[in-house]
């Protein structure tokens, strides 16, 4: 029993602590093994992929080579009304 008390009488000591705060938000909002995970670890891992994914569709044209510049490729985003880009429109 007076150890039950020495914990409680505890309490106010630890609620002045910033650490204490830390420790008690991590422990409530977060799931215990992701509050508990070495970061240094994660960052220090290997990333080992064992399935490739195929290429889909035609390979990225270089500018260079097809003579046409990027911004050919956005011409059908533009809508022309009046044959003034809509986007300008209202300047």
């Amino acid at each position: 029993l007076s150890s039950l008390l020495e914990s409680f009488s505890l309490i106010p000591t630890l609620k002045g602590e910033p650490r204490y705060r830390l420790a008690q938000n991590v422990a409530t909002s977060t799931d215990f093994l992701d509050g508990s995970l070495d970061r240094d670890v994660l960052q220090n891992t290997l990333q080992v992929f064992q399935h490739a994914v195929p290429a889909e569709g035609k390979p990225v044209t270089n500018q260079k080579n097809s003579g046409k510049p990027l911004s050919a490729s956005t011409e059908p985003l533009w809508w022309e009304e009046d044959s003034v880009p809509y986007a300008f429109k209202g300047v």
